[in-house]
């Protein structure tokens, strides 16, 4: 008799948790959305490369150093913090845009303020053309 009724008492913890495990509801959990454009190239970017006179020079055959930042402001606008400076200290390319609107067309995205294009960015790479202080235009190019 005990036999039986330890059986029965067996049997019926493991219908019941049996049944716990199945009767439970799956969450519907939502897909996550894909992020905007401003998300996808916000990050830090490091300095990698500069290009002048038809010359292309890694970062380290250079005398700068520095890292351009970009935060999402709105779905389309970003903020780029400029960090790039001489070895020796000195400023380079100092400074702060509020409100640059990105845009993409095909694989390329583009920096723009004031309607002007100043950067483009491919992959994880942005490109910024610009003139130094004896008017030579040159491309800066950081990587995240």
């Amino acid at each position: 008799m005990k036999t039986t009724l330890r059986l029965r008492f067996v049997w019926f913890a493991l219908l019941l948790s049996t049944t716990l495990f199945t009767a439970c509801k799956k969450e519907n959990v939502d897909p996550v959305a894909p992020a905007d454009l401003a998300d996808r190239v916000a990050g830090t970017y490091k300095y990698a490369e500069l290009s002048a006179n038809g010359q292309t020079l890694p970062a380290d055959e250079t005398n700068l150093k520095g890292t351009i930042t970009v935060s999402r402001q709105t779905a389309t606008t970003v903020r780029m913090v400029f960090a790039i400076s001489l070895k020796n200290g000195n400023p380079f390319l100092d400074d702060t845009f509020d409100d640059v609107e990105v845009s993409e067309t095909g694989d390329e995205i583009l920096y723009q303020v004031d309607g002007q294009t100043f950067a483009r960015g491919k992959g994880n790479a942005i490109s910024i053309n610009g003139r130094d202080s004896a008017n030579k235009a040159f491309t800066l190019t950081a990587k995240k």
